[in-house]
C-alpha cells in the first residue's frame, strides 16, 4: 500500500506562512493590521499548529499503516529511527542558534543543562520554565514527538478499531482534560491565560486534533468501505463545503469570545470545533485533483513551501527575534524581510541537512 496527497504540502504551507504571519503581528506589535476581511485569519495564525496537529494524525497513521504492512511486528525500529532522523536534526540545529544569536544569557543560568537536557528528550513540553525557553515554537515538537511514541505503542490496537469509536476516545479524553485543566488544575486564574494554555495544550489535550486527522487516514485506507465508488462523499466541493459551514461557525463563536482563556466552554470545546473544520479542510485536499495540474507555477511553488514547512516552522521566530532589533523596520518590511531569511534558512537546512540525512535514515 503507498498512498501519497499532493495536497497536503500546500495545507502544511498554509499553516506553517499562517503561524510566521502570526508572530510578526505579535511580537512587532503590529497594532493596524487588518480586523476584517480573509487577512483577519492571520490575527489567529496560531491555528495553523492545529492544522499541523490534524495533518500529523493523517501522516503519522498512514505511516504506521505502510510499515506494518510491509514488516509486521518489527515496524517499531524503522518507524522511530525515521521519526527522529526527521524531526531531530533541524530541531538541534535551530535550537543551537537560537541559544546563539537570540539567548545567550541562558548559558549562565544555573538550570542551563536541565533546560537543555529536557529538550534533548523532548520533554521540555512538560515544564512550564522550559516550556518555551528554547526557540519558542519548539513546544509543539515535544507534543508532536510524544504522539509519535503512544502511536508507536497503541496501532496495533487502534487499527482494529473502527475509525469514529478512535475519534470519539480522542475527543472524550481532551474534553476531560481540558476540563481538569479549567476547574481543577487552574481554579480561579482565568486571567492567567500562559498557565491554561500550557496545561490545556500538553499531548491529552490536543488528542482530539490528532484524532480527526487518525480517524481520518483509517477510513481512508478503508475508503471503499466508508466511501463507495461514485458515492457523494468522494466530492471534494461536499468537503469544501463543510469546511466553509464550520469555519464561519468556529469563527464566529472566536470573535464573540475572543479573550478565549476566561471562559470554560472555550477551552474544553472550541478546539474540538477548529479540529472538526481541519478534518473537512483535510478531506477536500485529499477528495480534490492535485493542484499542480491546474497551475504548476504557482501551486508548484506552494508545494515546495510546504516540503520545507518544518524549517519555516522553526527558522521564523530566530529570525524575528533577530531583525526586530533592528529598529528601523516598519511591521511590513519586518514581515519582508522574515518571510525572505526564513524561507531561503530553511530551503538550505532542507536541501543540505534535513533531506541527506532523511534519505540515509530510510
Amino acid at each position: 500500500m503507498k498512498i501519497y496527497f499532493d495536497n497536503l504540502n500546500i495545507l502544511r504551507a498554509f499553516a506553517a506562512l499562517s503561524v510566521l504571519v502570526y508572530h510578526v503581528i505579535e511580537i512587532y506589535p503590529w497594532k493596524d493590521f487588518p480586523v476584517e476581511g480573509p487577512l483577519l485569519w492571520f490575527r489567529i495564525g496560531w491555528l495553523g499548529v492545529d492544522l499541523f496537529f490534524v495533518i500529523s494524525g493523517f501522516v503519522i497513521t498512514l505511516t504506521l499503516s505502510q510499515l506494518f504492512e510491509q514488516q509486521g511486528d518489527k515496524f517499531h525500529e524503522t518507524y522511530f529511527r525515521r521519526r527522529l532522523a526527521r524531526i531531530a536534526p533541524l530541531y538541534l540545529l535551530t535550537g543551537f542558534f537560537f541559544i546563539l544569536f537570540c539567548a545567550p544569557t541562558l548559558l549562565k543560568d544555573p538550570g542551563f543543562y536541565k533546560n537543555l537536557g529536557s529538550h534533548l528528550l523532548f520533554v521540555h513540553n512538560l515544564n512550564i520554565n522550559t516550556h518555551g525557553a528554547i526557540n519558542g515554537p519548539n513546544w509543539s515538537v515535544g507534543v508532536e514527538m510524544q504522539f509519535y511514541l503512544l502511536m508507536m505503542i497503541i496501532f496495533k490496537v487502534l487499527a482494529r478499531l473502527h475509525p469514529l469509536l478512535v475519534l470519539l476516545g480522542c475527543i472524550t479524553i481532551s474534553w476531560i482534560w481540558r476540563t481538569l485543566v479549567f476547574f481543577a488544575f487552574c481554579p480561579g486564574s482565568s486571567g492567567d491565560a500562559y498557565s491554561i494554555f500550557f496545561l490545556s495544550t500538553q499531548l491529552p489535550g490536543c488528542l482530539d486534533e490528532f484524532g480527526f486527522g487518525i480517524c481520518l487516514c483509517r477510513m481512508m485506507i478503508k475508503k471503499d468501505r466508508f466511501f463507495p465508488a461514485g458515492s457523494i462523499y468522494r466530492n471534494p466541493w461536499l468537503w469544501l463545503v463543510g469546511a466553509g459551514c464550520l469555519a464561519w461557525l468556529s469563527f464566529a463563536i472566536y470573535w464573540r469570545w475572543a479573550v478565549y482563556w476566561e471562559f470554560w466552554w472555550m477551552v474544553i470545546f472550541w478546539k474540538t470545533l477548529a479540529g472538526m473544520t481541519f478534518f473537512f479542510l483535510l478531506g477536500t485536499a485529499i477528495w480534490s485533483i492535485s493542484l499542480m495540474k491546474l497551475n504548476k507555477p504557482f501551486f508548484s511553488s506552494l508545494w515546495y513551501l510546504g516540503e520545507i514547512s518544518y524549517g519555516i516552522y522553526l527558522w521564523h521566530r530566530l529570525v524575528i527575534s533577530s531583525l526586530v532589533q533592528v529598529k528601523t523596520f516598519t511591521a511590513q518590511e519586518l514581515l519582508g524581510w522574515t518571510l525572505f531569511f526564513t524561507i531561503a534558512l530553511s530551503a538550505f537546512s532542507w536541501h543540505f541537512v534535513e533531506k541527506p540525512l532523511i534519505r540515509q535514515f530510510r
